[in-house]
């Protein structure tokens, strides 16, 4: 046996078939779809976003960007409404978000997410929370 660094990129693509196939063995599908909505100005330019997968039964909003002069006047509730309405047509159980303290925390708790899990010192001086909030 050698152990030895390797590449990462090339690491996940030689391992993705063992992780299928335990998977596999086991029940459980791999198969991810990933999903995505946009906000754009009057000049047909994006300015925010929200996209992610659904795997599992689950729904991971994995980025959430709104442009600064947008923000605090509805274009994030609005992409999480789209996202939610996704989300509840595909059946999921839940919806899941990890943010830093700083990012959109009390955002999601507004949005009705609740807090499952916060690592302290992550990045250090701050706090890396995952949010969940179940549908149904």
């Amino acid at each position: 046996m050698n152990v030895a660094e390797h590449d990462y990129k090339a690491f996940e693509q030689a391992l993705e078939p063992l992780w299928v196939a335990q998977n596999a063995a086991n029940g459980t599908d791999m198969a991810k779809e990933n999903w995505a909505f946009v906000v754009r100005d009057e000049a047909g330019r994006v300015v925010g976003g929200v996209g992610g997968h659904i795997k599992w039964d689950w729904m991971y909003i994995q980025h959430l960007m709104v442009a600064p002069e947008l923000r605090g006047k509805g274009a994030g509730r609005e992409l999480m409404q789209k996202a939610e309405e996704l989300a509840r047509s595909k059946g999921v159980v839940g919806i899941y978000v990890k943010t830093l303290a700083y990012q959109a925390k009390d955002f999601y708790l507004s949005c009705g997410f609740e807090v499952n899990a916060v690592i302290e010192d992550m990045p250090k001086g701050t706090s890396h929370y995952t949010l969940v909030k179940r549908l149904g």
